[in-house]
């Protein structure tokens, strides 16, 4: 069987039709075979020409509050309410702390989010969608909105020492939560680029535990101690263009866990408004009352637990999100499970809810089901990096040792560059090792189909 095909029975938003939801069920090719017969990769399925269909939003992701913030902006903007959804949830998470977590083995899981919009081209009305979000973020913490969001992600220390503990003799800043905002999120790509720069994994530490270090000499305090930063609160919310995500995304940032730890939102314009919409006739008060209530409560939890119906259905659909996918789309998309799981938490804290039920279960699964594919609809047309792709078509023309690999390679290449590129196609690729006149040498060659 060439792929498969997974129905999910989930309503789609047909935004051709205009504002209202219609629901329309959709399905997608949740692996896509790219391996021909005997001759090994297929050429009419070229690694970069691959057809991947827009996402479409289930109604199910428009849960609660933040639902209804977005069903009353949709009908008077361009933006997309996926864009609009997903930075309203990065900034209610942000806004309630660190204090309520699910906990996942020994890992704990909070609610700070890392999402980028994607939009086919700058006319995506990404920019947009941020501006209305932040709004209604203003009303419910004006205070918050005014200090705790800034921009301008150049290194990892610049992170830590906005966040730093006190030392002695001075008072440390008493809120550790902060939203950066990237309205050009390529800029950020290409500091992780420069040799030396510790913004990477400054951001993954800062996904993970909330704790940062910089042990670098350089960047110490005035008692000569390294900067600490505990117990942080970070969310990231950026933007960026198919294309310039393309060229600046490498193989070795895709591979290493930063890329999976953020949310990737397909993004276009949804209708055309010369007038601007009529958002004033709209009455957001009681949502965002009802916001600052949730908010409240959520900073007085601590561990969130499970309904025993969402126990079940956890189950039920934790073999889907841990399933593994293809090349540069699988690598950004590997941390399924834990983003799914701070999207429920994130949803039962806003609705006030004492346990995660199985309606937050599926709105988290939704939106997370249409992040996936609008990460799919970003990478897959260039399903490989461009290392990835090199050694692939020298693999088509027969057997390479590493060394060899590193032959046909740019001689400027870094190692660590073409061990991301050999990961990215290690589902493709078949390892023996074979006899020389010297030590015995590791050979790679493509697999074919019907290989073991």
């Amino acid at each position: 069987m060439s792929s498969r095909i997974i129905k999910y029975g989930v309503p789609a938003v047909d935004f051709k039709a205009g504002p209202a939801l219609v629901a329309t069920n959709y399905e997608f090719d949740e692996f896509t075979e790219i391996r021909g017969g005997a001759g090994g990769l297929n050429p009419s399925n070229s690694l970069n020409s691959f057809f991947v269909r827009t996402p479409q939003l289930p109604p199910e992701c428009l849960h609660g509050l933040a639902g209804a913030v977005v069903r009353k902006i949709e009908p008077h903007t361009e933006t997309h309410p996926a864009a609009l959804l997903v930075q309203l949830l990065i900034g209610l998470g942000n806004l309630i702390g660190r204090a309520p977590y699910f906990l996942t083995e020994r890992d704990r899981q909070h609610c700070n989010l890392f999402g980028v919009v994607v939009g086919k081209t700058a006319a995506g009305r990404k920019g947009t969608s941020w501006g209305h979000a932040r709004h209604i973020l203003q009303e419910v913490d004006g205070e918050w909105e005014s200090k705790r969001i800034m921009g301008g992600l150049a290194s990892g220390e610049g992170v830590i020492s906005e966040l730093r503990d006190a030392e002695e003799g001075e008072e440390g800043p008493k809120d550790k939560r902060l939203l950066l905002h990237e309205s050009e999120f390529g800029a950020v790509l290409r500091v992780l680029q420069r040799e030396g720069n510790t913004l990477s994994a400054t951001i993954r530490n800062a996904w993970d535990t909330g704790t940062l270090r910089n042990l670098a000499n350089a960047h110490r305090g005035k008692t000569g101690q390294s900067l600490r930063a505990s117990d942080c609160h970070i969310s990231i919310a950026g933007h960026i263009t198919k294309e310039e995500l393309s060229r600046l995304l490498t193989a070795n940032d895709a591979a290493n866990g930063f890329a999976n730890r953020f949310l990737w939102v397909f993004s276009e314009r949804t209708r055309l408004l010369p007038d601007g919409g009529e958002i004033w006739r709209e009455d957001f008060w009681p949502e965002i009352q009802g916001l600052q209530a949730a908010v409240r409560e959520a900073r007085a939890q601590g561990e969130m637990q499970r309904t025993d119906e969402a126990r079940e259905y956890w189950r039920e659909i934790y073999p889907h999100l841990a399933a593994e996918r293809p090349g540069r789309w699988g690598e950004v998309t590997s941390r399924a499970e834990a983003q799914t799981v701070r999207l429920s938490l994130l949803f039962a804290l806003l609705d006030r809810a004492e346990k995660i039920g199985i309606e937050h279960l599926t709105a988290a699964r939704a939106l997370w089901d249409y992040c996936c594919q609008s990460a799919r609809w970003a990478f897959m047309e260039s399903l490989y990096s461009p290392e990835a792709q090199r050694i692939l078509a020298a693999l088509e023309r027969g057997p390479l040792t590493l060394t060899g690999i590193h032959e046909v390679m740019n001689k400027n290449t870094p190692a660590e560059k073409i061990r991301a590129a050999m990961s990215e196609i290690k589902s493709l690729v078949l390892q023996d090792t074979r006899e020389t006149a010297g030590k015995d040498a590791t050979v790679f060659s493509l697999r074919r189909k019907g290989a073991a």
